[in-house]
């Protein structure tokens, strides 16, 4: 008599195989990700250079902010709901870091410069 292997040994086996390529790809990724910062050779396009105007119509760039992390933040200020709220959970997080919070600084970005300009103020 050939010995048949009980079924449910066979689904335990497949989840282990299952669970031991998960693992591996999540080790390679964590490899990727230190070669990445190490590197700098695999680092996605984030950020940049930017020139913008600000609210008092003051040419700003990245220059302006070197030395602290930028906390960007898009939105307009007719929004009735998301931005204001957001904006007062950044102050409230900024205000929690005490002095740390000297080190970020926080930039709101229109989606709608027809209607956020210069002269309108809120």
């Amino acid at each position: 008599m050939i010995p048949t292997r009980h079924k449910g040994s066979a689904l335990r086996r497949s989840w282990m195989v299952r669970l031991s390529g998960i693992v591996l790809l999540a080790g390679a990724g964590g490899v990727g990700w230190l070669l990445n910062l190490s590197s700098g050779l695999l680092a996605p396009p984030i950020g940049g250079p930017f020139n913008l105007v600000d609210e008092t119509g003051k040419g700003r760039t990245d220059a302006d902010f070197r030395g602290r992390f930028m906390l960007v933040y898009f939105g307009y200020t007719h929004c009735p709901d998301a931005c204001p709220t957001t904006l007062q959970d950044i102050a409230d997080a900024l205000a929690k870091l005490g002095t740390a919070a000297d080190q970020i600084v926080p930039i709101f970005i229109t989606i709608d410069p027809t209607r956020d300009t210069v002269q309108y103020r809120p």
